[in-house]
């Protein structure tokens, strides 16, 4: 009977054991923000490829600009709804190229994935839609229609790992596959005309974002 006792109190043991080891190792949702405004530095590398519909020898966008490139985002998060800019600066070997600027409005939320019970790591993912404006050349300010050689719709979604340091900053690695359908503006190229061009994009930075939250 001692036996069956000391080996009914180990398993029980080992049982407590596993389930603490995999309540403190599983990912939790973190708690929502009710207000979050953030700026950001990012930089790393974006591709795409596309076809225009009108005009097969005409390039898309994104088969002209691509490339390393660094820029800035501004957003404001509002529970899960999110709405941001950003502009992005291509380089080529000669040095400043093309440009990408994304008016974005969508969802986005976090989990925290390092157990702690103050976390600092968090898996980010979220969906986005909106506008977006994109120059062949560096913009020479202000942006007018005169420089914009597409523009258009585009579609993302966002999965990202942030690493918090404190309560106002973090590092990001964000890798973001999307979708783009453009129209040809005022500086496109001759040979691509009133024509129209959609495909996929990818961009893959890193990022320091500023968090201000007036009501944590």
């Amino acid at each position: 009977m001692k036996k069956i006792t000391a080996l009914l109190a180990n398993r029980t043991g080992i049982t407590c054991l596993l389930v603490g080891l995999v309540a403190t190792a599983s990912p939790r949702p973190a708690e929502a923000k009710l207000l979050d405004v953030y700026a950001a530095a990012r930089g790393g590398g974006v591709l795409g490829w596309g076809l225009n519909d009108i005009n097969p020898e005409a390039s898309d966008f994104f088969k002209t600009v691509h490339g390393p490139g660094m820029g800035a985002e501004i957003g404001i998060e509002l529970l899960l709804l999110n709405a941001s800019i950003n502009f992005t600066q291509l380089f080529d070997t000669a040095g400043p190229a093309g440009t990408l600027t994304q008016f974005l409005l969508g969802f986005d939320g976090e989990i925290a994935v390092d157990g702690r019970k103050k976390p600092q790591t968090y898996l980010r993912l979220g969906l986005a839609g909106g506008a977006a404006l994109g120059t062949h050349r560096p913009v020479d300010p202000p942006l007018d229609n005169r420089q914009v050689s597409d523009k258009g719709f585009v579609g993302q979604a966002t999965v990202a790992l942030d690493q918090h340091l404190g309560d106002v900053f973090s590092i990001g690695l964000e890798v973001i596959p999307g979708y783009h359908f453009f129209f040809a503006g005022g500086d496109a190229p001759a040979n691509v005309g009133a024509n129209q061009s959609h495909g996929m994009h990818v961009m893959a930075l890193l990022s320091l974002r500023a968090h201000f939250e007036p009501f944590k």
